[in-house]
């Protein structure tokens, strides 16, 4: 089988994107089967075949694959392109060893394709290289796995973009590239459902007055951490966002008050109200991308959070994928919840099935 061609066209005028979309069917498709599973990405070389045959074993029947063509690039010491085939290769791989456990795949483009330069910046956004890689890529891919999509879920296209000079709006740029992806893929696979995060990073507030895209087969995707300050206690800083003091404060409860807020079920209720208004104006489908807590939550707290938040999923119908099956171990449910700090040595999982597992065991069951 032929993997690479040229595309037919690596950039797309947004003119005759703008032509192309308006004349493009919206006729209303049969939304795909709920489903639930994990996320998941290579470590290093080990191969993943393992972990998707565990991944069924908790009754997952979805994952989310993340592709990282710039860290492979430089893991490689190669240029982007010079190391795309061989990722393209590995994905094809990977894809059908997941079908083998019995799970559907999305294919998550975990990064703008972009060396050298801050993705989550208006450098990105405006880079010449942007449009023409995006199509470049998302056409290989296409092309690559039309022959495997029976085990495709669907294409994800960006992951959480985000400009920070454009917070708290999703970078404008955005939607029109993404109406370009569309068009190159629709152009190879006018059949396989396409995965469309509107930022601002994983937040759901992009789908407030979001004008949905110009196809029918679009599952819209935000991520759910809220509240950041209590998902990610203990675990990470980033300046200008509101994790900057995230490593100074732990011990936070939930239910709770968290930064000044009471969180509960009902306010994750109030917090999702902007991706339910928009499945039911818009009558789309909804894939939470991704969604986690931090596994040293204080007592029963990241078990009660987990099981508020995928009991709300379950009641609006969505699909979802729990951060991240075997990666790093502090979002771990094979981890107990013992506090870790960077620098010590990486623990051990629990020899016994922890809290937090269980409510994801049991979820993934009654799918």
């Amino acid at each position: 089988m032929r993997l690479f061609r040229q595309p037919f066209s690596t950039l797309i005028p947004l003119a005759l994107v703008a032509t192309l979309a308006a004349h493009a069917p919206l006729e209303r498709a049969e939304p795909p089967s709920r489903l639930c599973g994990f996320q998941s990405t290579r470590v290093g070389s080990r191969p993943l075949a393992a972990d998707f045959a565990a991944m069924a074993t908790w009754g997952a029947r979805l994952v989310r694959l993340q592709v990282w063509p710039v860290y492979e690039a430089r893991s490689r010491q190669q240029a982007l392109w010079e190391a795309w085939p061989g990722l393209l290769t590995t994905v094809v791989g990977e894809v059908q060893a997941a079908g083998a456990a019995g799970l559907k795949v999305i294919i998550d483009l975990h990064e703008p394709p972009l060396m050298g330069v801050d993705g989550q910046t208006a450098a990105a956004w405006h880079h010449p290289d942007m449009a023409p890689n995006l199509n470049r890529l998302w056409g290989d891919l296409a092309r690559a796995l039309k022959p495997f999509g029976a085990l495709i879920y669907g294409y994800d296209l960006l992951n959480e973009p985000l400009d920070r000079g454009q917070m708290p709006k999703a970078p404008r740029e955005w939607r029109p590239l993404a109406v370009q992806v569309l068009t190159i893929i629709r152009a190879i696979d006018p059949q396989v459902w396409l995965i469309y995060e509107s930022g601002p990073g994983g937040m759901c507030w992009g789908l407030e007055g979001l004008e949905p895209l110009p196809d029918a087969r679009v599952i819209y995707s935000p991520h759910y951490y809220s509240p950041h300050a209590f998902t990610h206690q203990g675990i990470s800083t980033v300046a200008g966002t509101d994790l900057q003091q995230a490593m100074l404060k732990v011990d936070l409860h939930y239910p709770g008050t968290i930064g000044g807020q009471v969180w509960d079920a009902e306010a994750h209720r109030r917090t999702m109200a902007p991706i339910l208004a928009f499945q039911r104006k818009h009558r789309v489908p909804i894939l939470i991308g991704e969604f986690s807590v931090i596994r040293w939550a204080p007592g029963t707290s990241g078990e009660d959070w987990l099981r508020d938040v995928t009991g709300l999923f379950a009641e609006y119908g969505w699909s979802w994928c729990y951060h991240a099956f075997r990666e790093f171990h502090g979002w771990s449910l094979e981890h107990d919840g013992a506090m870790w700090v960077k620098g010590q040595p990486d623990p051990a999982p629990s020899p016994v099935t922890t809290a937090r597992a269980r409510v994801i065991r049991e979820r993934l069951v009654e799918q």
